[in-house]
């Protein structure tokens, strides 16, 4: 009887071990970022390519709870946080919209989807949050609010490197 009690937690206690690896797989992935030339076409997100922090959050039709509360918070990280600054800004864009579909496609967002993208010297660094986000908005606020901020906040200080 012992013997069935103590595997069993040593199964659980595997289980749970593995979970928490692959989460932190998916979160290290879900960080990697890209730089991209900036555009020359009518993609382009703005006029001023160069100095500056652009924040877009893609949705759609359907948005889970995980998806209005990633664009909530990130919503009131900027509002709050950043408001004064003039470098970074935040969009949220409906990808249903026929507008919207060229800058949906050049970021491949087909559903909700969230970019943290530093514009310098014509270049575009792009930060894909969007597992980060989906994975932690609705059920650990707390750190999301934290990485968004230290991404935000390391995005500046890559703008006056």
């Amino acid at each position: 009887m012992k013997k069935r009690i103590i595997y069993g937690l040593l199964a659980i206690g595997m289980v749970a071990g593995t979970s928490c690896i692959r989460e932190n797989q998916q979160q290290k992935q879900s960080l990697k970022a890209e730089t991209i030339a900036a555009p020359t076409d009518s993609t382009k997100i703005s006029e001023d390519t160069t100095g500056r922090i652009e924040i877009i959050c893609f949705y759609g039709t359907k948005r889970c709870d995980a998806c209005v509360e990633m664009e909530k918070r990130t919503r009131h990280i900027v509002d709050s946080l950043y408001a004064d600054d003039p470098r970074i800004s935040f969009r949220a864009i409906d990808i249903r919209e026929k507008e919207n579909q060229e800058i949906a496609e050049r970021y491949s967002a087909v559903w909700s989807a969230l970019f943290v993208n530093t514009w310098k010297n014509g270049k575009e660094h792009r930060d894909d949050l969007t597992k980060f986000g989906l994975g932690l908005a609705d059920k650990i606020p707390e750190r999301f609010d934290e990485g968004m901020i230290m991404t935000i906040n390391d995005a500046l200080e890559n703008l006056t490197k």
